[in-house]
C-alpha cells in the first residue's frame, strides 16, 4: 500500500502539491507589484537552509533527497489523480471524517486547482515583451525552484505504483 512506503523510521509522509512556479512567481509578482526578495524559496524550505545564503547545487539535491523520500507528490494538473492518492493514503472513501464537510473541501480544492490551471493558461498566453522579460527573470533567480518543479513531474509518474 502507499503507507508501507513511508514505514521506515521515522515514520510519516508529508503531501505537497506542485504547479509551475515561474507562473507562481510571476503571479505574485503582479498581484503584490513586488519583485520577490528571496529566490528559491520551495529549495530553501525543503533542504532547510535560511534567507542569508545562496541557494547551491547541494541545497537543491537536498531538496530532491528530501522530496523523494518524505513526500507524496501532487499536481493541480493532475489534480483528480492527485485526490484519488491523498485519499488512498487516509484510507479510501471509508475513513473518519468522511463527510459532507469533506466532499465540499474537495470540490473546493479541484474548485481551486482549476482557476490555477486557467491562471497559468492565462499568465502564459500574455505574451507581452514585459510578461516575457519578468519570465525570463524569474527563470535567473528561481532556476532551482524550477528544475525541482521539473523533477517533481517524473516523480508524481514514479509515485503511481504506489497507488494501484
Amino acid at each position: 500500500t502507499a503507507l508501507g512506503v513511508f514505514s521506515n523510521q521515522p515514520p510519516g509522509a508529508f503531501v505537497v502539491i506542485l504547479h509551475d512556479p515561474v507562473n507562481v512567481y510571476l503571479d505574485r509578482r503582479k498581484r503584490k507589484g513586488l519583485e520577490e526578495t528571496v529566490d528559491n524559496i520551495l529549495v530553501r524550505q525543503l533542504a532547510g537552509i535560511g534567507t542569508g545564503s545562496i541557494v547551491t547545487d547541494e541545497d537543491y539535491n537536498v531538496a530532491t533527497q528530501v522530496l523523494r523520500s518524505k513526500f507524496v507528490v501532487g499536481t493541480c494538473e493532475e489534480s483528480a489523480e492527485s485526490l484519488r492518492r491523498f485519499l488512498k493514503m487516509v484510507g479510501g472513501n471509508n475513513f473518519i471524517g468522511d463527510t459532507d464537510q469533506c466532499a465540499r473541501e474537495r470540490h473546493g480544492w479541484n474548485e481551486k486547482c482549476q482557476k490555477i490551471k486557467e491562471n497559468d493558461q492565462a499568465l502564459s498566453g500574455k505574451k507581452s515583451n514585459r510578461n516575457l522579460q519578468m519570465a525570463k527573470d524569474i527563470r535567473g533567480k528561481h532556476l532551482y525552484d524550477i528544475m525541482l518543479y521539473e523533477m517533481s513531474k517524473g516523480l508524481f509518474r514514479e509515485q503511481s505504483v504506489w497507488f494501484e
